[in-house]
């Protein structure tokens, strides 16, 4: 139900009619409590005190009472519907996230450049963030193999690049994000960046783990958003990095075995020498 088919429903129409032609409360009696609180205090302020109100007849306290209940009902009827829609909604996004699932990197690769491309685009980028969860568990392992201190040095850089970099732009591009998105924002990102542990494993766990709260962010669609691209550039950059650090693993393999064969080929040339001495001496 958009903002215009709220205001233009019979809710709408009712309320008008009672704080018009009534003495109602024109502002909320109370703004702090519960959800439940407020609600039911609000909606209770609507009603006439019976014992309190001497300026209204009978009948026109009947009529009161008439009008709320016609606005009770509105109000039901539109929340109902809300409901209906918001079900639609899961129903939808739940197929969606079946047909994610299905699309993983695995089959993606195997297409054409230009076609995973498409693809990838046209995924938002919580979608991007979820479908490489499937080779987590053999990023972390690869990452487990950093020596700490490496390690440690990549979590700060991984904060400052991806986390607090991010932060500083919105901050500055004060056109672009209301004032209750930024700072939606800001508080979202302030309970969610990584402070780095001493331990190897925990830090490993707490990269991986600021991607799934970022995607998990709830809010403004502009907070949602900025999280959820947030979740993807740090899917990235994990990836990049441990495709870096297998090169380097498979390059120094590499090297070593090409320094084992070097050292192979050498005791073989001495041994031939050797033979050849001998003979030679004979």
């Amino acid at each position: 139900m958009n903002t215009q088919s709220r205001e233009a429903s019979q809710a709408a129409i009712f309320f008008d009619r009672l704080t018009s032609d009534f003495p109602t409360p024109r502002f909320p009696v109370q703004r702090y409590g519960t959800i439940s609180d407020v609600v039911r205090i609000n909606l209770e302020a609507l009603l006439p005190n019976i014992d309190r109100v001497d300026n209204l007849t009978s009948s026109q306290l009947e009529s009161w009472l008439t009008h709320y209940e016609h606005y009770l009902s509105a109000v039901t009827e539109d929340m109902l519907i809300l409901t209906d829609q918001k079900r639609n909604q899961l129903e939808i996004k739940n197929k969606w996230l079946l047909r994610v699932k299905e699309l993983g990197p695995d089959f993606v690769t195997r297409l054409p450049s230009n076609v995973q491309k498409n693809i990838w685009e046209f995924l938002p980028y919580s979608a991007r963030s979820r479908a490489y969860r499937p080779f987590r568990e053999e990023q972390m392992k690869v990452f487990m193999k950093m020596k700490g201190k490496d390690l440690r040095e990549f979590a700060r850089k991984f904060v400052a690049e991806v986390i607090n970099r991010p932060v500083s732009r919105v901050a500055t591009d004060t056109r672009a994000y209301t004032a209750g998105s930024a700072g939606e924002f800001f508080c979202a990102v302030d309970h969610i960046r990584p402070r780095i542990p001493a331990k190897k494993q925990d830090i490993v766990i707490s990269l991986f783990t600021t991607i799934d709260q970022l995607i998990a962010v709830n809010g403004t669609t502009d907070c949602r958003n900025l999280c959820a691209k947030m979740a993807w550039n740090a899917t990235q950059t994990l990836r990049y990095k441990v495709l870096c650090i297998e090169r380097e693993n498979t390059r120094k393999q590499e090297h070593r075995d090409i320094k084992n064969e070097l050292f192979y080929l050498d005791m073989m040339l001495k041994r031939v020498i050797e033979s050849s001495t001998r003979r030679i001496r004979l």
